[in-house]
């Protein structure tokens, strides 16, 4: 399976709140297939702070779309 998979969430963070789990696999970003770790990351870039995109997930085999508004990334 194509796409980036999801290692860890913030418990406070939007994608745990849209019900994304380990483990799931982001296969699209508004309807654009990803095709790994770093094409995700590219979009994740720092202009897409408050956006909210669809995402496509695959989980346990199964696909749903999610909506989801990317937050601001924690200062380390």
């Amino acid at each position: 399976t194509k796409g980036a998979m999801v290692m860890s969430l913030d418990d406070n963070g939007p994608a745990k709140a849209a019900g994304l789990h380990v483990g799931d696999i982001v296969v699209a970003w508004n309807g654009e297939a990803v095709h790994g770790p770093r094409e995700l990351i590219r979009k994740l870039g720092p202009d897409s702070a408050g956006t909210t995109v669809t995402l496509g997930i695959s989980s346990g085999g199964a696909e749903r779309d999610v909506s989801i508004t990317i937050g601001e990334k924690p200062l380390s």
